[in-house]
């Protein structure tokens, strides 16, 4: 895995960027994103569609469709990853501000994990499926004519950095998602558009923001210095990036001095987690799994699975737990179920706990582990320590900044084994204490605030 986004900064200032263009249209914005994927990963950001994923995208049509057709003055946009299951139905965090606008015109559309929630389950009464605008878009890319400027550049820079990328097809995409938005957007005449991920919406947010929407992003991952899609040294075109961003922790803001054409700094606005003061209000209930572990092994080690770094970290793990027989280690697959990870043939030591989500887990775990995942500060907030895979310094480099106490690094197995080896359980409650900088508390107390800075 190559060091980044320094590359990416790099070929921002190396090349003049800023004149690639698809149908006079600013490109650069949005090809970044997949050029910093392949310089990240080796890899696109599309998954492969299959027959099996096909046919469940075509039911997912169903989600609230008739939704689609209501009027709709904030329209939020969100995945079915972020949805959490409290008291018998499936909440987003953008509920609480659907909620605290007091707004019934509004539409949430959610991506999503292959299929959604039942519907009548999920918080809200306007949401409906993402797979229409994924469709709409696909289908009128096919007969987009993309004329692109300054492709001799985007053609050189491709080949001086070995990146594969289809970019007349991407510069097809751009347009699609750009001219559908605009449509969308026009007719729902909308005042709002709250999304996570921003810089992955960026067809989307050009077209809301010319519109004069207000553009409200909610953070997704880990922000620091080292993430590509945060990290913008040139003003390419400040209609691509949004207006607020909403964070878990007062850190953030850091990551965006003059300098970072991102978002102005003072637009960076802390709210927390929902479900982290939950679970901390709530506590699950101990599993009954869990609870055998217990009298079985002396630690339980709960390790948040990556699918884009599914190569670095298995072999790393499987070594761990094959020497590691006194300890219990409990995966928390992401996109994927257990299953997907039996041609592993991880050891008998190493568990899956399927009617539990992630965060369920950490809680009742007593060590967290990942390489780089948002985890890594969840379990802090959840009280849980982390010891983090720091293969290829990936760990350091995307936590280092946040001055995470109660956190080990590990870049081999043995090390690894030797920070177990000398494990002192500290305090519960010693652990949320030191994150608070990252993490926020008081989600639900924050949200009246936010809604008077957002209507100015």
């Amino acid at each position: 895995m190559r060091e980044e986004p320094h590359i990416l900064l790099q070929i921002e200032k190396r090349y003049q960027v800023e004149q690639i263009r698809a149908n006079g249209l600013p490109l650069w914005p949005f090809m970044r994103n997949h050029i910093g994927s392949y310089l990240t990963f080796q890899r696109g950001i599309e998954a492969e569609i299959t027959t099996g994923v096909t046919f469940q995208l075509i039911k997912n049509l169903g989600f609230g469709f008739w939704n689609l057709f209501k009027p709709a003055r904030s329209v939020f946009m969100s995945s079915k990853d972020q949805r959490k299951f409290i008291n018998g139905v499936y909440v987003d965090r953008m509920n609480y501000y659907i909620d605290a606008l007091g707004e019934d015109r509004h539409i949430f559309i959610e991506q999503p994990s292959l299929d959604h929630f039942p519907y009548r389950k999920t918080k809200g009464k306007n949401n409906v499926s993402k797979t229409w605008f994924n469709l709409i878009e696909r289908i009128y890319a096919l007969f987009i004519s993309v004329e692109i400027t300054g492709e001799e550049i985007l053609q050189q820079l491709l080949s001086d950095y070995d990146i594969p990328l289809n970019y007349r097809q991407k510069a097809k995409k751009f347009i699609a998602q750009y001219r559908v938005s605009q449509f969308f957007f026009k007719r729902k005449k909308s005042a709002y558009f709250f999304c996570t991920t921003a810089y992955m919406n960026t067809p989307r947010i050009k077209a809301a923001k010319e519109l004069q929407i207000e553009v409200v992003e909610f953070q997704h991952g880990i922000i620091n210095e080292n993430h590509y899609g945060y990290n913008l040294c040139k003003t390419i075109d400040p209609q691509c990036y949004p207006d607020y961003l909403l964070t878990f922790g007062e850190k953030e803001r850091e990551v965006f001095p003059e300098s970072n054409h991102y978002v102005a700094q003072e637009r960076v606005l802390p709210i927390g987690s929902f479900y982290i003061d939950h679970l901390l209000e709530n506590p699950t209930e101990k599993h009954p799994l869990i609870q055998q572990l217990r009298k079985q092994y002396t630690l339980i080690i709960a390790f948040s699975c990556q699918d884009a770094m599914e190569t670095l970290w298995v072999p790393f793990l499987k070594s761990v737990a094959e020497n590691d027989p006194r300890n219990a280690y409990i995966l928390m697959p992401r996109h994927k179920t257990m299953k997907a990870y039996a041609p592993y043939h991880f050891p008998s030591n190493v568990y899956g706990i399927p009617d539990l989500n992630t965060y369920q887990i950490i809680q009742q775990a007593n060590i967290h582990s990942t390489i780089n995942s948002t985890t890594a500060i969840e379990a802090l907030a959840l009280g849980t320590p982390n010891i983090l895979l720091n293969i290829n310094n990936l760990s350091v480099r995307y936590t280092e900044k946040m001055h995470l106490k109660f956190t080990h690094y590990a870049a081999t197995p043995e090390a690894f084994l030797h920070h177990l080896k000398h494990f002192t359980q500290p305090e519960r409650a010693e652990v949320i204490q030191s994150n608070k900088q990252n993490i926020v508390p008081s989600f639900t107390k924050r949200i009246p605030g936010i809604i008077k800075i957002l209507r100015g």
